[in-house]
């Protein structure tokens, strides 16, 4: 991979998973579903929200942090895209539980996607308490692979969170 196509790249599984949800909730849809998508105002949850906002009806989230400008970026992109955006304040034994929490349901143990894992447990659990209804929750935390400091892991023999060759 180039790092010239990942845009490219990036886009086209965005827009496959699009499609796939959309033929999923055509086949499957209910009233009482609900879709909401985990806004930090990155380039992951950022181009999910331009794209799903094309074909569903949908809430963006974001949780209010401390320290953290996250909140008021996303309200303001969430607005120019014309989604209705939701804050959601959080305590300081609501953060240290989805820490504790993060690693058991992470598929990757690395202290940023433990990270990511514990923001989407804590906003998972105000959407629900919120919304009242069954809910489709999307994030996007795939930009970690192509432009954080990873490296793969190997252990007993057997390669861990593969990579793409990206200098």
């Amino acid at each position: 991979i180039r790092l010239e196509e990942i845009p490219t790249m990036l886009e086209t599984r965005i827009n496959d998973f699009t499609h796939e949800l959309k033929r999923w909730l055509v086949n499957t849809f209910r009233e009482d579903y609900s879709i909401h998508l985990a806004l930090s105002g990155g380039l992951d949850s950022s181009s999910l929200l331009i794209s799903f906002s094309k074909y569903f009806q949908l809430k963006s989230h974001t949780l209010e942090l401390p320290g953290s400008v996250d909140a008021s970026l996303s309200k303001k992109i969430a607005n120019k895209v014309g989604v209705q955006h939701f804050s959601h304040q959080v305590t300081e034994s609501e953060i240290k539980s989805a820490l504790s929490n993060a690693p058991i349901q992470c598929e990757d143990w690395r202290d940023f996607n433990v990270h990511c894992a514990a923001l989407n447990i804590m906003l998972g659990k105000k959407i629900i308490k919120d919304s009242g209804k069954l809910n489709i929750i999307v994030t996007g935390d795939l930009m970690n692979e192509f432009v954080c400091d990873y490296k793969e892991e190997n252990y007993e023999g057997k390669r861990f969170y593969k990579l793409p060759n990206i200098n």
